[in-house]
């Protein structure tokens, strides 16, 4: 479910068709679809959550497991809702807050599941 950096450049997608990204960030998660991949792409559907995590590697240099939890299950939602506009898994990318956060192991692992 996650996607390494290494494996974003083999990122596969029919460049006429939808495709969706989920993106995980300091303080929120954002699910975007897009009408296909191009330089003039339109938005289907955009829709944003506020987390806040990058509070929690700022003061702990780590992510609750319960915000992990919390994350876990909006990426669920937002997988299918993605479902609902494209045949292709969504893109997940995940920002500064995990990448620098202490048990950022153990969060990939639980998206690895």
């Amino acid at each position: 479910m996650l996607t390494k950096s290494k494996e974003f450049f083999d990122f596969q997608i029919d460049e006429k068709k939808p495709f969706s990204i989920i993106e995980i960030g300091t303080f929120s998660i954002r699910l975007v679809v897009y009408d296909r991949l191009s330089y003039a792409t339109r938005t289907l559907f955009n829709e944003k959550i506020i987390t806040n995590i990058g509070y929690e590697v700022i003061a702990q240099s780590q992510i609750s497991k319960k915000s992990i939890s919390t994350l876990i299950d909006y990426v669920k939602r937002f997988i299918k809702l993605s479902a609902g506009f494209t045949s292709f898994p969504p893109l997940l990318i995940a920002t500064a807050a995990i990448r620098k956060s202490k048990n950022r192991e153990f969060i990939v692992a639980q998206f690895e599941t």
